[in-house]
């Protein structure tokens, strides 16, 4: 499940395509008001795996960081965005 945020404009602090990826036990939508408030386009920001709208994970502990990057570029070969410019992380997100 992919969360896509609108942007401010008139703030384009980061004026790249831009992928957001959220640690542990939270989901993309933490990154709302982030991406309304300071980056200039677009953003996917995905659920992982065992995260918020994706398949419940039956022990979460089973994913590597290597697991979550696979899904990652997967997400960005089906949407079509190629290489981000930009990709921001916190906790398990800056593994990956």
């Amino acid at each position: 499940m992919n969360h896509f945020f609108p942007t401010n404009p008139s703030s384009p602090l980061l004026p790249t395509e831009t992928i957001l990826l959220h640690g542990l036990g939270v989901s993309g939508a933490v990154w709302a008001g982030f991406a309304r408030r300071f980056l200039a386009r677009p953003v996917i920001a995905p659920d992982l795996r065992g995260h918020g709208a994706s398949d419940p994970a039956p022990l979460p502990h089973q994913y590597t960081p290597t697991d979550y990057a696979a899904d990652v570029l997967a997400l960005l070969d089906a949407s079509g965005m190629g290489e981000p410019g930009t990709v921001i992380g916190h906790s398990l997100g800056s593994l990956i």
